[in-house]
C-alpha cells in the first residue's frame, strides 16, 4: 500500500521538524515552511482535472471565504503523474502577505499535498509598489478620482468579473519574478518548480489508480454562513 515515503523530493536547504504517517514538515532560516501530507481516503478535490474552469471557480470562491486571494490555478502532468498546482496569498497579523503554493496528486482512493508557505519579512509592500509605479509610467494602469482606485491593477487572474475584499494584482505575475528573486511569492514558484522536477513515486503509487472525478458533488458556496468547505486541504 502507498504511504507517505512513497513519494519523494529534493528538500536539499530544509530542516526536518516534524514527521508521521500522515504529515512531514520541514522549516528554513526564512521562516518558510515546507508540507507533504499524505491523505489515505479518496480525494475531495472538487470537480473532474478536465473541468480547470470548475476547479478555478472552486479555488476562488473557497480562497474568498477565508479572507485568501487566488494567484494560480493549474493542472498538468508532473513526474507521470497528475498534478494540481495552486498559489495564493493571504494577510497575516504582522503586516503583509503570507504566499502559499501547493501541489496536489489525487488518485482515486488517495492524495498527496504539498505545500509551501512564505511569509513576508522586514519592509512590505515593496514589490507591490514598485510594479505599480512602473506600470503607471507606461499608462498600462491609471488612477480613477471618481471611484479613487487604480483601474487594471486588482483582478482574480482568470474571471475580471469575479469581486473579493482581496485580488491577485499585477504585481503578482510571474514575469516580476526575476526583478524580485528573493520576494516571497518569486520564492514559493522556485520551491514549487524545483519539487516538481525532483518528484518521484514509488511503483505502487504509479500503478494505483486515477482520480477521475468527485464521487458526490461538492458545495462550493454556503451563501448563508461563507464558511471553508471540508476539501480546503491546501489551506
Amino acid at each position: 500500500m502507498p504511504s507517505i515515503e512513497s513519494i519523494r523530493f529534493d528538500t536539499a536547504g530544509w530542516r526536518l521538524e516534524e514527521t508521521s504517517p500522515e504529515l512531514t514538515r520541514w522549516t528554513n532560516d526564512k521562516a518558510q515552511v515546507l508540507t507533504l501530507n499524505y491523505f489515505d481516503v479518496p480525494p475531495d478535490v472538487p470537480s473532474q482535472l478536465t473541468d480547470i474552469n470548475g476547479l478555478r471557480q472552486a479555488y476562488r470562491v473557497g480562497l474568498a471565504q477565508v479572507g485568501a486571494a487566488l494567484i494560480s490555478a493549474d493542472v498538468f502532468p508532473a513526474s507521470g503523474l497528475d498534478c494540481i498546482m495552486l498559489v495564493f496569498k493571504s494577510p497575516i497579523q504582522s503586516g503583509g502577505m503570507v504566499y502559499v503554493g501547493s501541489v496536489t496528486f489525487p488518485f482515486e482512493e488517495f492524495s498527496y499535498v504539498i505545500k509551501v508557505q512564505c511569509p513576508e519579512l522586514g519592509p512590505t509592500g515593496v514589490r507591490d509598489a514598485m510594479v505599480l509605479d512602473m506600470l503607471m509610467q507606461q499608462g498600462a494602469v491609471a488612477f480613477d478620482p471618481e471611484t479613487e482606485t487604480i483601474v487594471g491593477w486588482m483582478s482574480d487572474p482568470y474571471d475580471r468579473t469575479f469581486q473579493a475584499p482581496l485580488l491577485s494584482n499585477r504585481s503578482d505575475l510571474e514575469t516580476f519574478d526575476s526583478l524580485f528573486p528573493e520576494h516571497p511569492l518569486s520564492e514559493v514558484r522556485r520551491h514549487l518548480h524545483l519539487i516538481l522536477q525532483s518528484t518521484q513515486a514509488d511503483n505502487e503509487v504509479m500503478l494505483s489508480p486515477r482520480f477521475v472525478g468527485p464521487r458526490q458533488p461538492v458545495r462550493i458556496r454556503d451563501e448563508a454562513h461563507l464558511q471553508p468547505k471540508p476539501w480546503w486541504r491546501f489551506w
